[in-house]
């Protein structure tokens, strides 16, 4: 059911999949792509929406500083890792994340604003 108020098109939005997608100026929307593959973002108003993660690769970091963060899961970078001679060495944008202080260091570069 859709109803037009204030010179808008209401209709409910439970149910709906989408991506959220974060803009290049920082702000998040939600993505729903139409049959014909077009798309409408939509700017996330909403204060307490409930969210279920479905991509396999979504990762939550937790770091000793008490600083969170959810991303990609590291292994969606084969392109950019270089592995070692030893095979115990993957090196990801110059930072060694084969150990915990290097993996540290590159997560908390991705996620400088």
């Amino acid at each position: 059911m859709m109803i037009f108020m204030e010179n808008s098109i209401q209709k409910p939005a439970k149910g709906t999949e989408g991506i959220l997608i974060r803009s290049f100026g920082g702000r998040y929307m939600f993505r729903v792509y139409k049959e014909d593959h077009t798309f409408i973002d939509y700017d996330i108003l909403h204060c307490d929406l409930d969210v279920t993660i479905n991509s396999d690769d979504a990762t939550f970091y937790e770091f000793k500083d008490g600083f969170a963060s959810l991303d990609h899961s590291y292994e969606v970078y084969h392109g950019n890792i270089e592995e070692g001679i030893d095979r115990n060495t993957i090196i990801i944008n110059e930072y060694d994340v084969g150990t915990e202080e290097g993996f540290d260091a590159f997560i908390n570069s991705r996620n400088k604003l």
